[in-house]
């Protein structure tokens, strides 16, 4: 588990803060590959994990909340570092909103049919999951590393992340219309396909703090 690495109780340095940031990336990660996981197993043990490693990551924000104030208060902040703690702020909260979606989601499927291994829009719900988790691990890289280079690129492909879902909307319809009777199936792709939507939404945000907290004058740094 991304949590078993233990950052040295109190201390509050920025250096600190950002590895406790970088773990909370690391547990919604975790998280979302969890819920994949569920997707393909429904396994009610796999929720429970879920619930578990999520409440791991709300102490975890909490703990960051508390140290970003403990720092604010014992510094005299320059603007880089006044900018760095707004987006780690912003980020933690980003992070904490995705674990608590992931726990949401994987609850309702819980008590949806499930969803036969043939039906072709399921393996394209797969597909959107796994790049969503790509675009989760590359905001998280772009945070840590403070790179916004990485930033502007998973920026560039939140496109391909809304056509694929797009894509994939317009197809449900489609059998909907034709098969009613698998319309329940088809309803509960669409619930999850939106939410791995959503979850790339608060990898944008990510990306946007990236690229706000960042001292370059690159003529890139636009938004």
């Amino acid at each position: 588990m991304p949590n078993d690495r233990k950052p040295a109780s109190g201390k509050s340095s920025l250096s600190t803060i950002e590895e406790k940031s970088e773990q909370a990336g690391e547990i919604a990660v975790h998280l979302l590959n969890e819920l994949m996981n569920f997707l393909a197993n429904r396994d009610p043990k796999s929720i429970e994990q879920i619930g578990r490693n999520n409440r791991i990551l709300k102490a975890l924000d909490n703990t960051i909340t508390e140290d970003c104030t403990k720092y604010i208060s014992a510094s005299s902040l320059n603007a880089k570092q006044t900018r760095r703690i707004i987006a780690i702020l912003k980020i933690s909260d980003s992070f904490t909103k995705i674990g608590s979606l992931i726990e949401e989601t994987g609850s309702k499927v819980l008590t949806l049919p499930e969803i036969s291994r043939e039906n072709k829009l399921f393996s394209e719900l797969i597909s959107l999951g796994h790049h969503s988790e790509l675009i989760l691990r590359n905001s998280n890289k772009a945070f840590t590393q403070n790179n916004i280079s990485i930033a502007y690129s998973v920026i560039a492909n939140m496109n391909d992340v809304t056509n694929r879902y797009d894509d994939l909307f317009k197809n449900l319809l489609i059998a909907m219309v034709d098969e009613i009777r698998t319309i329940t199936e088809h309803m509960y792709i669409q619930m999850v396909a939106k939410e791995f939507e959503t979850i790339t939404n608060y990898c944008l945000t990510s990306c946007e703090q990236v690229i706000l907290s960042s001292d370059s004058e690159t003529s890139e740094k636009k938004l």
